[in-house]
């Protein structure tokens, strides 16, 4: 069985070979399911994408909006990518302002219910310590 020679995709080479490899295969590029067909198609072909998953997947979705940037589909994925965590949250906080409601506290019985015979005052006990020091 031959060898199979395996293409090493960097973060320093995406930017030439999967061009490239669109290019070559006449691949057309219009959504982002689009593109993870193609990332399955190089990876049958022996492209080995060897950086964060994280990463790869930006990468992608940028990749998408360069080839068909009149999809706001596309445009929107990228935005999204780069909304920063704590935007979101307080974008959800004005979003909900209004439909939030005050919960009143329920109440908590916290007695102890001692079985009987069992002294249930909370002086501490006079009795020696434990002879085994515990």
């Amino acid at each position: 069985m031959p060898s199979r020679v395996i293409t090493q995709v960097t973060l320093e080479n995406f930017h030439e070979l999967v061009p490239e490899y669109i290019f070559n295969q006449k691949l057309m590029i219009q959504n982002y399911e689009d593109t993870k067909e193609l990332y399955l198609s190089m990876l049958k072909d022996g492209y080995l994408f060897t950086f964060d998953r994280d990463i790869l997947i930006a990468c992608l979705t940028d990749l998408t909006y360069m080839y068909a940037p009149g999809d706001d589909v596309n445009k929107d994925a990228v935005i999204e990518l780069l909304v920063l965590d704590g935007e979101l949250e307080d974008d959800d906080d004005d979003d909900d302002d209004e439909d939030d409601e005050v919960v009143p506290e329920t109440s908590v019985n916290r007695t102890i219910n001692f079985p009987p015979g069992v002294d249930s005052s909370l002086e501490p006990s006079s009795d020696p310590d434990c002879p085994d020091g515990m």
